[in-house]
């Protein structure tokens, strides 16, 4: 959505859903009468720390990975939604939203489509999400969990607590995914539940965090702010660790490249077994940081050939099924290697595999097929691809056929016939997508 020229018209529609839905929600609330537990001071303090937790969480977030980056403004969202009345708890988030967009404006040429569309939905779940709240708890949130109110007390506040975060998390949803479906085309519940194991976790450890911080505002209004430093500390940390595992990471890919060099003369090849194993894994329904991991790990399957000399791997270059003991070491060595590195774990069995086969002959452990790991598969199936396609001087169609082929007499044995199927349907689909006309067409639907 960097690119306002880029958004496809539905795109445009939706969001303006989303903002009228909003800015009705803000009409209707602003004509109900809700009575503030505490004095006015404290609420105004409150509402103004929340602003500025709103605004600094959506200016720094969270980077896990290079790709996966993590917003906490759920969590000052969230307790403004438990501390405020509706009305002023959607003003509130619409006030720290607009300030973070406003920022990322300016420093990073964000365009007013984000804006409008982040904005707006973020209000319309802050506006629902607290009239859900205070129309289950009659108490507020610290008087709902005191030693001297009742159990059902404690059973409403509860109630009331799990079904605002449901339903703030609801439209969440379906605002985020639905606008993702649209621009790309592709099923919104296919995109959610594709990055559904990590997506449950973090936002579950963002509303308790927003209730931890909901609970602080009630009772030290002026500690509020202090909510910023562990933040902006935790912030710092995230930053000094993914630059790290960064350069790391970095380093080997450069002795990927330097290895595809000593091999082909060329770069590409293991950049073209990456993105190939997660097209076929993707087909196979894979999806998330399980297509991360393939993806790192195809871009490093050759690492462990880093001691091989120049005339080994010139001589197992364009060999599919090589029998020298010596380069049959290689899965071994990039497991080895990569072992020593935590943040590396998660790919080092699809290294360790990729020369597995399904009949069992393979090596280093003679997998059977259902033991081979879809990772280790797919990579292998990619790697077998790529290296037969270049054996034929030929237009890229035939190149791709007479690779087909060759997998394809030997597939259930040499290679995963799954796999294979898959890269036959990924092939079949760049193909008409090359060929395809292009005039008319809408960038987003290339």
């Amino acid at each position: 959505m960097a690119d306002s020229r880029r958004v496809p018209f539905r795109l445009y529609i939706f969001t303006f859903v989303i903002a009228a839905m909003a800015l009705l929600a803000l009409v209707i609330e602003a004509g109900m009468h809700y009575q503030f537990a505490g004095s006015l001071q404290s609420y105004v303090i409150v509402a103004l720390s929340l602003i500025a937790f709103i605004a600094v969480g959506g200016i720094f977030p969270l980077r896990l990975t290079p790709r996966v980056k993590v917003s906490i403004v759920t969590a000052p969202m969230f307790a403004a939604v438990l501390v405020l009345p509706p009305a002023p708890a959607a003003l509130v988030i619409l006030a720290g939203t607009l300030a973070y967009h406003g920022y990322l404006h300016a420093r990073h040429r964000r365009t007013w489509f984000d804006a409008v569309f982040n904005v707006s939905r973020a209000t319309l779940q802050g506006a629902v999400g607290a009239t859900v709240y205070r129309a289950l708890s009659p108490y507020s949130l610290i008087a709902s969990f005191s030693s001297h109110s009742s159990w059902s007390g404690w059973r409403i506040g509860l109630l009331a607590i799990g079904l605002s975060a449901s339903v703030y998390y609801l439209i969440n949803i379906v605002t985020v995914f639905g606008a993702a479906g649209l621009a790309l085309h592709q099923n919104p519940f296919k995109l959610w539940s594709a990055n559904l194991r990590m997506e449950i976790s973090q936002q579950l450890f963002l509303f308790i965090f927003g209730v931890l911080t909901a609970a602080i505002a009630l009772i030290l209004p002026e500690l509020t702010i202090l909510m910023l430093f562990p933040v902006l500390a935790v912030h710092l940390a995230w930053q000094s660790a993914l630059q790290l595992q960064t350069h790391s990471r970095e380093a080997l890919e450069t002795i990927a490249d330097a290895l595809d060099v000593r091999t082909y003369g060329e770069y590409g090849h293991s950049h073209r077994v990456s993105d190939l194993a997660v097209a076929i894994a993707e087909e196979l329904g894979a999806g998330g940081q399980d297509l991360e991991v393939i993806r790192l790990a195809g871009r490093l399957h050759d690492i462990g050939k880093i001691g091989f000399s120049d005339a080994l791997l010139k001589h197992t270059a364009f060999t599919i099924d090589p029998i020298d003991m010596e380069f049959r070491r290689h899965p071994e060595i990039g497991w080895q290697l990569l072992g020593r590195m935590r943040q590396y774990q998660s790919i080092r069995d699809y290294i360790h595999y990729q020369a597995e086969r399904p009949d069992g002959s393979g090596f280093p452990s003679g997998l059977q097929r259902q033991h081979i790991p879809l990772g280790a598969a797919v990579i292998r199936v990619a790697e077998a691809f790529d290296l037969l396609r270049s054996q034929v001087d030929a237009e890229p169609a035939v190149q791709d056929e007479f690779a087909l082929q060759q997998l394809q007499s030997k597939a259930g044995t040499l290679w995963d016939s799954s796999s294979i199927a898959a890269l036959s349907t990924v092939i079949q689909r760049r193909t008409a997508t090359s060929s395809a006309p292009r005039e008319g067409r809408h960038p987003l639907d290339a």
